[in-house]
């Protein structure tokens, strides 16, 4: 009889201790570790879209101009390392832009329709050029982006084409006479358009960068979210929803009056600062298998002044900024 008791007891000891690895592994069950778990030979084919309107106001004047860049891209992975970094290359196959600036100007370009011989004049030479081109980069589990490789033989193709087409389409006299210094003009437009931080600052919006923990339904986390040009802000990234096989995350950011201007140095080398206010959201759906980009959308609105800080009086003008980033998948 006592043997009996002895083994029911060990019998119901080993049971709660059952039930409570159950309950633990539950949840934990309940958070999801975000990463992307890529493999050799994987191939992914994102368009990114980026849909931009600007009204500026100076005196009583308002200038509008809106800007429409699709990029078609290709992402094949070449290699994962044992700490599960993987090396990605990275190729430009499409361009296509929409311009409409202040006082008249537009240009439409379509890199599957429209080559350099059908109107050089209307060729935005600079964005051509990187179609066609490719760079590896090396990307982490959380998806931050620790190397880039190539850029530079990159440069030298796009510097190379460019070069061929001037020589080739520019025949005037002011060409031949200046040719040194608009060839140094088209090489530091390359290095400063194709630059690492804005290759990492595009790439941005088609890998998902994961919290380092864990996370479950309902919860959030903060990360950078560049809202203008090369500035960033804090976002709140939110996980909403696992269903069949997608994971949801939203995205909010604001920038209120109390936080200070920012500034840069802009192309023709003048430093111009920007008070602005305004917040972005949006929300991103990732393949909770490999943690692949499946589709995104993010809607930003700001205002506030642009400040000329060299002009002796530091003049301001109004600005309206509102940019909407898609990305989908294309074949």
């Amino acid at each position: 009889m006592e043997k009996q008791i002895l083994i029911s007891t060990v019998s119901i000891f080993i049971l709660l201790q059952i039930v409570s690895v159950s309950v633990a592994g539950s949840c934990e069950a309940g958070k999801l570790d975000l990463k992307l778990r890529l493999k050799p030979g994987q191939k992914y084919g994102m368009q990114l879209i980026t849909e931009l309107k600007r009204t500026e106001t100076m005196e009583d004047r308002q200038e509008n101009e809106s800007f429409m860049f699709a990029k078609g891209m290709g992402f094949e992975v070449k290699d994962v390392d044992t700490n599960s970094v993987a090396s990605v290359e990275v190729t430009c196959r499409t361009l296509q832009m929409k311009v409409i600036r202040a006082g008249g100007y537009r240009m439409e370009y379509d890199s599957t329709e429209q080559s350099i011989a059908d109107d050089y004049s209307k060729i935005p030479a600079i964005q051509a050029a990187g179609v066609g081109e490719s760079f590896v980069i090396k990307v982490t589990p959380k998806g931050k982006v620790i190397e880039l490789r190539g850029i530079e033989q990159m440069h030298s193709r796009m510097i190379e084409k460019i070069n061929a087409w001037d020589e080739k389409y520019l025949k005037m006299e002011f060409f031949e006479r200046h040719k040194e210094s608009f060839k140094e003009r088209r090489r530091n437009n390359i290095k400063s358009s194709y630059s690492k931080k804005e290759i990492k600052n595009m790439l941005s919006n088609i890998i998902t960068a994961f919290p380092e923990r864990p996370v479950g339904i309902g919860k959030s986390w903060v990360d950078k979210i560049k809202i203008w040009k090369n500035y960033e802000i804090d976002g709140t990234y939110t996980l909403k929803e696992s269903a069949k096989g997608t994971v949801a995350i939203d995205l909010r950011a604001e920038r209120t009056a109390e936080e200070s201007p920012f500034s840069w140095v802009n192309n023709e080398g003048r430093k111009v600062g920007f008070k602005i206010v305004g917040s972005c959201e949006g929300r991103s759906e990732v393949d909770q298998q490999t943690g692949w980009l499946v589709r995104s959308k993010i809607k930003m609105r700001f205002t506030g002044e642009v400040i000329d800080e060299e002009a002796d009086n530091r003049m301001t003008k109004p600005i309206l900024n509102e940019e909407v980033i898609t990305v989908e998948p294309i074949e």
